[in-house]
């Protein structure tokens, strides 16, 4: 047995252990030397805010915080870490000696060589089977309180979408679409591609099961690599490059069998350059380096009849909608327009292609866009699925892994009615009104996409001009959407609480020009379904 300790034994211990670390001696002068550096260091923090415009500094409600068990506080915390005057100041030189360093962020993964990656792409990857129930209540159970509730079942989800569609005779295609590191692994340093997800058999039996038909653009993808010997995503950026949505586009459309047989040509193209930086690279404040791509763009929309509605996220959007990216650094630099995935799936079907594109949110935000548009044309006395016998619906592979996949009421269509419709709203209409209720926001620098879209209840509504009751409005409110994220920061309308007092310029929102600004940025929805029939316009703050 061991011998016991004694009180000599210890203190002989302590002794020889005083002995061989030896004594520290700080001097008087390097004490205070530290001390005055260090609050110099503190202090230097508050300066900057102090000198800082006014609506550049983060406030905090403490009766909010206390009301909702500390969330405001948290929330506070993170503005002041994203968006203090200091914090702006030094988080790019940092971010790029990281980056020189071979460094990503919370959000990137630096793969070498100056090629990025989503870092929520590869933990979709390595993460366990998205369709075991088990992890499906883990990922549910271990959400942040602050944050909202996590749905994260996709074959619940699809066969909820796939029912309704069903009943009125409309297919139903899921199109998983896998992200750079599951086509292009030796990125990161492993072996050839494809890696396939754990749950993506799975899926694929569970849906089919279900009646749901399943298109994988894997195999077209990879194919495609192997046939040109070339990348088939963007070096900077999270998406796929031109000629992948092309070939992608041209299977799909194959699959769908919906092509016209009288259309005796496709049609033209016409190859156009664009440039841009990347979201990629814009998450890591990156500002040279913008990438070249030739987009092959139909030279005319296909007319006539529409078949397909294509419900899709960012890579859907890409190179379709140019003003649906963020042109943070230089308003020069754009994926493009018009040569996006709907654009080519419409040139080899022949024939039309509805969209309801959404950057972020592929598990919700595009089926709850849906909803939206079915309950609004039914208050029309319309019915928005009119026509269509496919609905493809298109979501990054990731948010299998990683998405919510909320519940969505589903309004039943109505037959077309043919009662006159009322005229339309003039354009560029300024009005007064408060406040009542209002859709949350993504935090900036947590997604690629730099702009979002929330959706605000207003009561109270008066023409700004003579003070009088807008007749625009219901007498229950209208539905105004309002930028409230721009190249990554919080615009002024962000803060805007229940109650404040609102003055807007509106234009109505399904206007052309307005759904080619902004009907493709990241988009909140308002809680309270019965909203949907409002009025709905984009409105921008004025004073």
């Amino acid at each position: 047995m061991p011998e016991p300790l004694t009180p000599n034994l210890n203190r002989a211990r302590e002794a020889q252990a005083e002995a061989e670390v030896g004594e520290t001696t700080i001097t008087t002068r390097t004490a205070w030397t530290l001390v005055v550096g260090f609050a110099l260091l503190i202090a230097s923090g508050f300066v900057a805010e102090l000198l800082a415009p006014r609506a550049a500094m983060p406030s905090l409600d403490l009766a909010a915080s206390l009301r909702d068990g500390g969330c405001a506080l948290r929330d506070f915390e993170r503005e002041v870490e994203r968006d203090s005057p200091l914090a702006v100041a030094v988080r790019p030189a940092i971010q790029a000696g990281l980056v020189a360093l071979g460094r990503g962020n919370a959000a990137v993964v630096n793969t070498g060589g100056g090629g990025l990656a989503l870092r929520s792409e590869l933990r979709h990857l390595v993460a366990p089977d998205f369709t075991s129930p088990r992890v499906q209540r883990a990922r549910e159970a271990a959400r942040d309180a602050c944050d909202p509730p996590v749905h994260a079942d996709p074959v619940a989800a699809a066969r909820e979408l796939g029912e309704m569609l069903a009943a009125r005779g409309i297919r139903l295609v899921v199109m998983p679409t896998p992200g750079k590191l599951a086509i292009e692994p030796e990125r990161m340093g492993a072996g050839p591609g494809p890696i396939l997800q754990t749950g993506q058999a799975a899926l694929r039996a569970q849906l089919e099961e279900a009646g749901i038909e399943v298109f994988d653009p894997t195999t077209v993808l990879q194919a495609r690599r192997e046939q040109t010997g070339t990348p088939v995503y963007l070096e900077r950026d999270s998406h796929w490059r031109p000629d992948a949505v092309d070939a992608v586009a041209r299977e799909l459309a194959r699959r769908l069998g919906l092509a016209d047989p009288h259309t005796g040509k496709r049609g033209s193209r016409s190859a156009v350059a664009a440039r841009n930086v990347g979201d990629l690279a814009a998450l890591l404040d990156q500002r040279r380096g913008a990438e070249q791509v030739s987009l092959e763009a139909p030279n005319s929309e296909t007319v006539g009849d529409a078949p397909v509605l294509l419900l899709g996220d960012s890579y859907a959007a890409i190179y379709s909608d140019g003003g649906a990216f963020a042109r943070r650094f230089d308003p020069s630099l754009s994926w493009g327009q018009g040569a996006g995935l709907p654009d080519q799936l419409a040139y080899y079907l022949g024939r039309g292609v509805r969209r309801i594109t959404r950057n972020a949110g592929g598990g919700t935000a595009t089926r709850e866009a849906l909803a939206i548009e079915i309950a609004r044309s039914a208050a029309r006395g319309e019915d928005y699925l009119a026509g269509v016998e496919a609905v493809v619906w298109q979501l990054a592979a990731r948010e299998l892994s990683v998405g919510s996949f909320d519940p969505v009421a589903w309004t039943t269509p109505v037959a077309q009615s043919t009662t006159e419709k009322p005229p339309p709203t003039p354009m560029a209409i300024r009005i007064h009104a408060r406040l009542a209720a209002r859709s949350g926001l993504p935090e900036p620098g947590s997604t690629p996409y730099g702009e979002a879209v929330f959706a605000a209840h207003l009561v109270d509504v008066v023409d700004a001009a003579t003070g009088a009751p807008w007749p625009g409005a219901d007498p229950g409110g209208i539905v105004v959407y309002l930028l409230g994220m721009e190249g990554q920061r919080a615009t002024p309308a962000a803060t805007l609480s229940p109650g404040d007092p609102i003055t807007v310029r509106l234009e109505p929102w399904d206007d052309p020009s307005v759904q080619t600004r902004v009907g493709s940025f990241s988009r909140s929805e308002l809680e309270d379904l019965s909203l949907l029939s409002r009025p709905a316009f984009f409105g921008k703050l004025t004073p």
